[in-house]
């Protein structure tokens, strides 16, 4: 639910510091991710969302991060599924570090993003493929410094499917750019 994080708080303000609709509050220090809009809010990296108006900006320091989480039902226990969503830096509030986000299943990290740098202005695409071993999982996304005192970073579009056989994917990104994965979520040049 809520994977683009269109629904959140109030749409007449810039920052809404709550987990988005939908979502749980996965902070370990700080108060909760911060809903940015790019109607009304003054950040400039990234400067567009991969979908609709809002992305998700979390926070990180030394001391520990920002990050949400879902509980979500209907998996087949032995059925292959997808995870894909979009990342990049963040200017919304302060942070230049080096990041990345890290993929949680009940509360291990199953995935990580690589690391990049807080002032990343495009979007990036990432996949996780994985088999389902029980109908619910609590998938949590959290970001994690990795240099300097503060870092910060967007997240968008976060797609969850059942994996169809298909040995790679296109993740299509604003102003029409294809960007190729195979399945460890290597990028393939595209010519």
């Amino acid at each position: 639910n809520n994977p683009s994080f269109e629904q959140w708080g109030d749409i007449t303000k810039c920052d809404t510091n709550l987990a988005p609709d939908s979502w749980e509050n996965y902070t370990i220090w700080g108060i909760a991710p911060d809903e940015a809009n790019l109607d009304i809010c003054p950040s400039t990296i990234p400067s567009y969302t991969t979908d609709g108006h809002t992305y998700v900006r979390c926070f990180a320091t030394s001391g520990g991060s920002e990050g949400m989480y879902q509980v979500v039902y209907g998996f087949t226990p032995g059925e292959k599924y997808h995870i894909a969503f979009n990342y990049a830096g963040s200017n919304l509030y302060g942070g230049t570090g080096d990041i990345q986000w890290l993929l949680f299943f009940d509360d291990m990290v199953v995935d990580q993003t690589p690391v990049y740098s807080s002032m990343v202005n495009e979007w990036r695409g990432h996949n996780y493929n994985f088999i389902a071993t029980k109908t619910n999982i609590k998938i949590g996304f959290r970001i994690e410094l990795k240099t300097l005192k503060i870092g910060s970073g967007g997240i968008d579009n976060i797609v969850l499917d059942q994996f169809t056989g298909i040995e790679e994917y296109f993740i299509t990104l604003p102003k029409k750019d294809f960007i190729k994965y195979n399945l460890l979520g290597q990028e393939i040049p595209i010519r």
